[in-house]
């Protein structure tokens, strides 16, 4: 509020019409002691180009502010969604740990019986142990996830972080026109720079009016000494700055002023590109995880889960070796830890997505997958 008001006044105490070289206030016209106030008048409008200036400045830095909030969110996002992904992979490999324990057992058993080799054995010991470590590897990676997402949220590193639970994700999603038009509306980046460009157009206006005079008003007080007593005198002033470089200040800052506005506009052009493009590689990337995630989901997995329990009965009577069986749940292993990376990754460009066009996406009735 301070940029609309007025210039300080100044206030003056002195003494006028005093008798050289002796500094003596006994001539008639002498006024010992004088008080003077002025005041300082921008004419033109330009205090109130400055106040807009001024609230303008505020909306850019509310925008500002805005976009670092979508950031943060965004940030919170991909730490949540990794989490997520890291806690299934866990979950999948202690699916898999246990059926490699049994087929351990199995192993052993027909060793044992006469039907089984030695090598099987070992070679189950070898995967149980792989297996084992292998959760290790993902637990303390979650260890480290859960601490950068403490930290993005602002809490203590060692904060207690639960299982991550899906919220519902959109399988369909609006058209790249809308979401252009809803990110022009709502993208607080491309609010900043619009209100940039207008306050870019103010400090223009104004500096096509810096070389209009400022006016100074005065007013006088003094005791001065007539016939042999002291009156009370008073006088006023009115007086005007003079643009004596205007050439070089006054008028070079109308150019300044131009040509930051140039810059600007170019900025507010390229950002809307670059948020245009944005919206374009995030749209591919989730209808790629959305094919891959329907792949894994209808025709990988079962496949997968298929071929470990035919390999299993196959293993029993000696149709095939253990080597097929062990490689058969890894691939079901390593299936289900790509499926929901998928869906991670599928989760954080939906959170990309929400960061690019500033607004959250409406939730449809069809959903690649249901809250949990």
């Amino acid at each position: 509020p301070g940029a609309g008001l007025l210039p300080d006044p100044m206030f003056q105490v002195g003494a006028l019409n005093l008798a050289l070289p002796e500094f003596s206030s006994s001539m008639p016209a002498s006024m010992v002691p004088t008080f003077q106030a002025m005041q300082r008048f921008p004419i033109g409008g330009k205090l109130s180009l400055r106040g807009k200036m001024a609230r303008q400045s505020t909306g850019m830095v509310a925008a500002a502010a805005e976009e670092g909030w979508w950031e943060v969110r965004t940030e919170a996002a991909s730490a949540f969604y990794r989490i997520y992904e890291v806690d299934q992979r866990i979950q999948v490999m202690e699916e898999t740990f246990g059926l490699l324990e049994d087929f351990e057992t199995v192993a052993r058993s027909m060793y044992a019986a006469g039907a089984g080799r030695q090598a099987d054995v070992l070679r189950a010991n070898v995967e149980v142990a792989r297996m084992e470590a292998e959760i290790e590897r993902m637990v303390a990676m979650r260890v480290a996830t859960a601490s950068r997402l403490n930290a993005t949220v602002d809490r203590p590193a060692d904060t207690p972080v639960p299982a991550a639970a899906l919220g519902p994700l959109p399988a369909s999603l609006p058209d790249r026109a809308l979401l252009r038009h809803w990110a022009r509306e709502d993208r607080p980046i491309l609010a900043g720079l619009r209100t940039e460009l207008d306050r870019a157009g103010t400090q223009r206006e104004l500096a096509r009016k810096e070389v209009w005079p400022d006016l100074t008003v005065g007013l006088q007080y003094g005791l001065g000494r007539m016939e042999g007593d002291y009156k009370s005198m008073g006088g006023a002033s009115l007086g005007f700055s003079v643009p004596l470089y205007a050439g070089r200040r006054q008028l070079k800052a109308r150019d300044e002023a131009a040509a930051a506005e140039a810059v600007v506009r170019a900025r507010l052009e390229s950002a809307m590109a670059l948020v245009d493009a944005q919206i374009g590689v995030v749209l591919a990337n989730l209808e790629q995880a959305r094919t891959l995630i329907r792949l894994y989901r209808e025709e990988i997995l079962p496949q997968a889960r298929a071929t470990v329990e035919s390999s299993l009965s196959s293993y029993r009577v000696g149709s095939v070796d253990f080597m097929t069986l062990v490689d058969a749940q890894m691939a079901v292993n390593r299936f289900e830890g790509e499926y929901f990376g998928l869906l991670a990754s599928y989760g954080r460009e939906i959170a990309q997505l929400e960061m690019t066009v500033g607004r959250d996406l409406p939730v449809t009735d069809e959903l690649l997958v249901e809250e949990e």
